[in-house]
């Protein structure tokens, strides 16, 4: 029997349930819901058409997705983005995040499931548990899944880094992580006059320059190669996120163009700054 005369289990079926919300929100990215719907509003056959999605389960899906606030839909039946939908969820625009959603549904929604096991035998349950980056990022298909994660997954961080921090003080920077470079393109774009770059494995040299490119700062920002796994540093001193650190030299300070790891070391014991 139900308990009426203490606290009601609303939380604990809200958290139970969680895991719907985001299966219909990695569905729709990945049969491209919003994207279709960037031109403009569409009724329920036009958009189950154009989707691929079965009659059978369409009005009902567009429907769960018009409840959880990505969709809305009008008097006519005709359904449309919202506001954040339109901003941050349709493919081709630069705030997109569908990488960071695919990237979540095809690995961490399955590492996941397999927290209890994790727990009790205490064993890695991922593929980077038991190999290293270089040996992931040898797969193609995962490498560029897992990069278009952390571009989207660094996206909005990096642009508030960008605004927030005092890039005034600073004539150089590096990000140690960097990925595909979406970090050090966000805080150059927004300061121009800031030179630097990205350190990470040596395998991902062209997906940094092509992404660096694309946005019109190979000028200012280059690629150094390299390990930070024999790095160990205090953990007060610096703040990841995204598996990156980002590291600001003073104007009287060097220049950060060559030996990226000793400038971070020399970092830490100096007046510059790790973000």
């Amino acid at each position: 029997m139900l308990q009426t005369d203490t606290a009601l289990p609303q939380r604990i079926i809200k958290i139970a349930y969680a895991f719907w919300q985001s299966k219909a929100l990695f569905a729709a990215v990945e049969l491209d819901v919003f994207t279709t719907l960037a031109d403009g509003p569409l009724d329920l056959e036009a958009l189950a058409s154009r989707t691929g999605i079965h009659q059978r389960g369409a009005r009902d899906f567009f429907d769960a997705l018009v409840a959880l606030g990505l969709l809305e839909r009008d008097p006519a039946g005709r359904y449309s983005n919202s506001l954040e939908s339109d901003c941050y969820l349709v493919r081709g625009r630069p705030n997109y995040l569908g990488g960071l959603l695919k990237h979540l549904d095809s690995r961490h929604y399955h590492n996941w499931s397999r927290l209890a096991q994790a727990l009790v035998t205490g064993q890695p349950q991922s593929s980077l548990g038991t190999d290293s980056y270089a040996g992931f990022y040898a797969d193609a298909r995962k490498q560029e899944l897992f990069l278009n994660g952390m571009t989207a997954g660094s996206l909005v961080a990096g642009q508030v880094l960008a605004r927030k921090f005092p890039w005034n003080r600073y004539e150089t920077f590096l990000d140690v992580g960097t990925a595909e470079g979406c970090v050090p393109v966000e805080i150059a774009s927004a300061n121009p006059h800031l030179k630097g770059g990205g350190f990470d494995l040596p395998c991902l040299e062209a997906a940094f320059t092509t992404y660096v490119r694309k946005h019109g700062l190979s000028g200012r920002l280059r690629f150094y190669p390299g390990d930070f796994s024999p790095i160990r540093s205090p953990a007060p001193t610096c703040l990841p996120w995204a598996a990156s650190c980002t590291i600001g030299i003073p104007r009287s300070g060097p220049c950060c163009s060559r030996k990226p790891l000793a400038r971070f070391r020399q970092a830490e014991r100096s007046s510059s700054t790790i973000r």
